[in-house]
Formats: structure tokens, sequence, C-alpha cells
């Protein structure tokens, strides 16, 4: 638990009297305010470029329910577009696909 891995205070009482679902979650994703203001940093750090989604982008999406509407299919051990997928569109935005990495024998296929 984390409590046992803080440690006490100088009192001796528990460090985190107050640690609930609620605090730990402001440590997994920080209020806007706190993430704006870590963004105006000088150097800038590289990971703020990479905020919020470009409205203008293509979403593509994966949806298991309707084979007709889903971009992809999932066949052979593997996940596959069903479409052409422009670079820089979104793939699967929705289920927070923060990184997806392709190997390159795969883009010549």
């Amino acid at each position: 638990m984390v409590v046992d891995r803080v440690g006490r205070s100088v009192s001796g009482r528990p460090s985190l009297v107050h640690y609930d679902g609620a605090t730990h979650r402001t440590f997994q994703a920080p209020p806007r305010a706190w993430e704006e203001i870590y963004c105006r940093r000088e150097p800038r750090p590289f990971e703020c470029a990479y905020r919020g989604l470009d409205t203008t982008k293509e979403l593509y999406e994966y949806d298991e329910e309707d084979a007709e509407t889903s971009s992809f299919e999932v066949r052979d051990g593997g996940v596959y577009a069903t479409v052409d997928i422009p670079e820089g569109s979104y793939v699967m935005p929705s289920h927070l696909a923060a990184s997806l990495e392709i190997p390159a024998g795969s883009v010549d296929l």
C-alpha cells in the first residue's frame, strides 16, 4: 500500500491521513490548470505538443459490434485496417491510444 511506503511524519502520525481515491486520481491526471502551467516553461517540454486532439484530423475507430462502420478488423491473430488511413490521422482516439508502433515491414504492404 502507498501508506506503508510513505512512512510516518516527524510527529509519528501517518502522513497520508486524507489520502483517498479522489486524491490519487489527481496524481494520475493532473488538473488542466496544472498542465497549462507546466507547459508554459522554457524550454517547452516535448510532451506538451501532444495535448488535445486536432479537430481537423480524421478519426478511425475499431467497432467490434458493427463491422461496416469499423475501420479495422481482427483476423489471423492480427488487427488490419479496412480502409486507407492517411498519415497524421487519429487511430482509435476513444480508446485513448497514446502510441502505436508499426513495424517498418508493415508499412510497405
